[in-house]
C-alpha cells in the first residue's frame, strides 16, 4: 500500500518540496511508514482559472 499526498499549486509559486516534506512529516508522526509515503506535486499555470473551469464544467 502506497499513501500518495498530493500538492496542486500555481507554477513558480513557493517551495512545493518544503511542503510536500513537512506533509510527509507530518504523516510519519502520525503513524504511517515513511517507506509507503510518496509525495507528488502538481505544478500548473493559471491555477485559478483551471480549477474554475473544471468546477462549473467547461473547456
Amino acid at each position: 500500500m502506497m499513501l500518495i499526498p498530493t500538492l496542486v499549486h500555481e507554477r513558480g509559486a513557493g517551495d512545493p518540496s518544503t511542503k510536500l516534506l513537512a506533509v510527509k512529516t507530518t504523516l510519519v508522526s502520525e503513524g504511517w511508514s515513511s517507506e509507503v509515503i510518496v509525495p507528488w506535486s502538481i505544478s500548473l499555470s493559471d491555477l485559478a482559472q483551471r480549477l474554475m473551469r473544471l468546477a462549473i464544467g467547461s473547456d
